[in-house]
């Protein structure tokens, strides 16, 4: 039975560098996101699936999902989204449970920004949030992403706040430096005595 450790957090908190030090440690790391973009390849189930919820509006001309469209559709309307949540997250945690199997390590690292909002239990055996100051996430998303400070802000605001993540996890590893180095000698620090205490590594 393999060890899962879910990593989450609000975007630009730095939960690329915490799984670059799982990497390390010869944990492999699986891109939640990576693998949702993967299922919308045609031919795809869980594309046949957005489109019998959605519609043919969903995708573009040469048969690929339309982003924009379907934002437009269920991010205005609570109840259309939680129908997406349900259809993707199906699809996502099947092939992430796939791709485990396939593994031969102990442990797995979920790279999960979504989890917390799963409407289907992921059965993972811990979970690491990873916060940040405020100012230095909206640096480093504006850096990131080519956005302004105001699109920074708006995407940082349709997240949930640092107290839902820290009661929903197991571990919270706090980023609060503004070099990438910085931040791998930082998190390191704070993130290997739990995983001794897990037993996830000597």
């Amino acid at each position: 039975m393999k060890r899962i450790i879910a990593l989450t957090g609000p975007t630009g908190a730095g939960k690329s560098v915490v799984g670059d030090i799982f990497r390390s440690l010869g944990i492999p790391v699986i891109d939640t996101d990576q693998v949702y973009h993967d299922l919308l390849i045609p031919p795809s189930g869980c594309l046949d699936d957005l489109v019998s919820a959605f519609g043919k509006t969903i995708l573009k001309k040469d048969g690929t999902l339309d982003r924009s469209a379907l934002s437009e559709l269920v991010f205005a309307d609570p109840d259309q989204l939680k129908k997406l949540n349900g259809i993707t997250h199906l699809h996502v945690r099947r092939r992430v449970l796939e791709i485990i199997s396939e593994m031969n390590e102990p442990t797995v690292c979920l790279d999960a920004p979504a989890i917390l909002d799963s409407p289907i239990p992921w059965d993972t055996d811990k979970t690491i949030s990873v916060l940040s100051d405020k100012e230095l996430r909206l640096k480093r998303i504006m850096e990131r992403d080519g956005l302004s400070r105001e699109g920074a802000e708006k995407r940082m605001k349709a997240q949930h706040d640092d107290a839902f993540y820290a009661s929903h996890s197991d571990l919270v590893l706090y980023n609060r430096s503004g070099t990438v180095d910085e931040a791998l000698t930082e998190l390191t620090d704070q993130l290997l005595p739990a995983l001794k205490q897990w037993g996830v590594v000597d």
